[in-house]
């Protein structure tokens, strides 16, 4: 996930199922749970759009024709071709 550029307590909440209820009466007394919600907001639509997607694929498909595609890697939030 992080490789995707999900980062725990940032901009996601990545937890437990036997402990959801926990954490959502905790998100209800606390504006820290608003700031991560916005920052994945944020984070979507720089890097998870359609467009964004759109704009990856045409690149791929471009490596792809001209034989210079060797696959793909998220590292940090950022999709690399190698």
């Amino acid at each position: 996930m992080r490789d995707a550029g999900f980062i725990h307590g940032e901009n996601c909440m990545i937890i437990d199922p036997n402990n959801i209820h926990e954490i959502l009466s905790k998100a209800k007394i606390t504006k820290k749970f608003d700031k991560i919600a916005r920052n994945g907001r944020d984070m979507i639509a720089t890097s998870h759009s359609l467009s964004k997607r759109s704009e990856q694929l045409s690149v791929a498909i471009d490596k792809t024709l001209d034989a210079s595609f060797f696959g793909a890697d998220w590292v940090n939030g950022e999709l690399i071709y190698r």
